[in-house]
């Protein structure tokens, strides 16, 4: 049988730990989003993702290659981002892994953590994304048909 001392002194260590943990996560949310070098592919990234989180579509679409863009007008990219905003999003973190090839044409290798529900019943998802990036005169772009971070629903121009 447990005394009722240790029994105050095991829910005590119960609050003190959630307490000490609350903190750690509060501080791990409070450092804000990584700065990345200016001009850099990870900063291109970066910024790309600012848009689609401000629904500045027309700021995303300015990220994609000449090529992607020869690929998807600006009206059809607008309605798959519509298409794709109509699902339910989680909460969501990228984070740049790391960054393969050199040069004028990289892959960026990132992780998409997807956060569900709340409290006790809350769950992460972690999922691995890779995106190619060339550079342009006017920076990096990605070199391919993405809404957000997937593939678009696109039909090719002229079709």
């Amino acid at each position: 049988m447990t005394s009722p001392n240790r029994s105050i002194l095991l829910i005590g260590a119960g609050i003190l730990a959630l307490v000490v943990l609350s903190v750690v996560v509060v501080l791990v949310v409070r450092r804000g989003p990584p700065t990345f070098p200016a001009g850099s592919s990870h900063a291109a990234m970066a910024e790309y993702l600012a848009a689609w989180d401000r629904d500045d579509i027309e700021a995303a679409y300015g990220f994609l290659s000449d090529e992607a863009q020869g690929q998807v007008s600006l009206d059809d990219y607008r309605l798959a981002a519509d298409q794709y905003r109509n699902y339910t999003q989680p909460n969501r973190q990228v984070t740049i892994d790391r960054v393969e090839g050199s040069g004028d044409k990289v892959t960026l290798e990132l992780t998409v953590e997807e956060f569900y529900g709340q409290g006790l019943s809350a769950n992460v998802s972690r999922s691995p994304r890779s995106v190619r990036m060339v550079r342009q005169a006017d920076g990096w772009k990605i070199d391919e048909q993405l809404v957000w971070l997937d593939p678009g629903p696109f039909i090719e121009k002229g079709a």
